[in-house]
């Protein structure tokens, strides 16, 4: 892959690990994973590899190939499916208390992506609960958590009917809550974090399709509109790498032969993000032997792409640093501007800013922004080959100081470098 998807799309050997754990052909998943360990030393699989453990040991079972690391492989399986099941068993009696409480709910990312695509507990590791209600009833939604034990990200939440409360809805689509003996959730109100509009949120609502939790009625995306949430959400860069978008895509288009094109393509065009879509698809067509039609891709990519969109894929591209991170939230922000059902102007780049921050009090969002610029002024220089830095990204000073949110803080990566640790290559 060159240089220009170089931070969102896989690496060579992040590729042959995906190829072995997607093929269908014995012969190719035994060649890619040969290729694979010759291109990656021992003890040093990375944690986006590491949490795709489990899909490959499922695919090696399934074509009959013995491996001599199989049973950690095996075990890396095991632990997810002991995951997964203990978050799942958690999940039916939280549906029933929004039910009851009448709120709806869907289910985004990992766990309708467990139980309608890959049909396998462990198959797919889930760290979290995305849950997404209507923006009318964030609010609620937020009391409910808070209710029934959970701690929100900021305690300032605590107070939903503050001024405070009400700019955070505006401005942000989602908030962690965590919980002592729980997993995290995170509880969005808008499922996309680049649009608001609510003709968009209308769509996704109306073409959700069932899901049930332990007895518990909830919604899914629709697979077109999964597999769009798929694709936008694994373009965004991280400090681990989300390629396992790669895999939710691929399993999806397999599961959907029927899939709707012309659905995903006016869903794409609303969110302003073919260019995203056409050259994530082109690349699953040309590397993991994916059918995607040429007319989709060629009506998409004839229409004129927004200059937001070319902006944010350049900068997703480009090494983290001050100037390429300042640009970031400034094409996120103007995206919002236009995609936000209510009105925003560009004065609103502060209030953007200071409720993405977290802080208590605007007057504390300029010592916060200068400290990160001083200390990535210092420490740049001695430590030259830092791929990630955020301007935004550690205010656990800010955040709520809770315990839960302290032991649950460690998130996905934690997960997955058990399953990393678990391998010796």
């Amino acid at each position: 892959m060159s240089d220009l998807f170089s931070n969102v799309y896989p690496t060579s050997s992040q590729e042959h690990f995906l190829k072995a754990a997607l093929f269908q052909d014995q012969e190719k998943v035994e060649e890619h994973l040969r290729l694979w360990r010759s291109q990656v030393k021992p003890n040093a699989v990375d944690c986006a590899t590491g949490g795709l453990f489990p899909l490959l040991y499922l695919n090696l079972m399934r074509l009959g190939i013995d491996h001599h690391k199989l049973e950690e492989f095996k075990n890396a399986y095991k632990s997810a499916w002991f995951r997964n099941e203990m978050m799942l068993n958690g999940l039916g009696p939280l549906i029933d208390a929004f039910n009851r409480n009448g709120i709806a709910t869907l289910l985004l990312k990992g766990i309708p992506l467990t139980l309608l695509v890959y049909h396998d507990v462990g198959a797919r590791l889930m760290s979290d609960i995305d849950l997404l209600v209507p923006y009318r009833n964030a609010r609620g939604a937020i009391d409910l958590l808070i209710k029934l034990g959970w701690f929100p990200k900021f305690d300032r939440l605590r107070r939903s009917n503050s001024r405070w409360t009400s700019g955070y809805l505006r401005y942000r689509n989602s908030v962690s809550f965590f919980k002592d003996q729980g997993p995290e959730i995170d509880l969005h109100w808008h499922a996309f974090p680049e649009n608001f509009l609510d003709s968009v949120s209308k769509y996704l609502w109306e073409n959700a399709i069932p899901l049930e939790i332990s007895g518990a009625k909830t919604l899914a995306l629709c697979p077109e509109d999964q597999l769009l949430h798929v694709l936008i959400h694994g373009s965004r860069r991280d400090v681990c790498p989300t390629i396992r978008w790669i895999s939710d895509s691929v399993h999806l288009i397999r599961k959907n032969p029927s899939l709707s094109w012309e659905l995903l393509y006016e869903h794409c065009q609303m969110l302003s993000k073919g260019l995203t879509v056409s050259l994530a698809l082109r690349y699953l067509r040309s590397e993991f032997e994916i059918e995607v039609p040429e007319a989709f891709l060629a009506r998409t990519e004839a229409r004129d792409f927004s200059w937001h969109e070319t902006r944010e894929i350049v900068i997703n591209s480009k090494k983290t640093n001050l100037v390429n991170e300042v640009l970031f939230y400034l094409y996120r922000f103007q995206r919002l501007r236009r995609a936000s059902s209510e009105r925003i102007s560009w004065l609103g780049i502060f209030r953007y800013l200071y409720y993405l921050s977290g802080v208590t009090n605007p007057l504390q969002l300029v010592p916060l922004v200068f400290g990160k610029v001083f200390r990535f002024l210092t420490t740049s220089g001695a430590n030259p080959k830092k791929k990630h830095w955020s301007l935004f990204s550690d205010n656990s000073n800010i955040a709520s100081k809770n315990t839960a949110g302290t032991k649950r803080a460690v998130g996905h990566e934690a997960i997955q470098a058990n399953h990393v640790d678990a391998l010796q290559l």
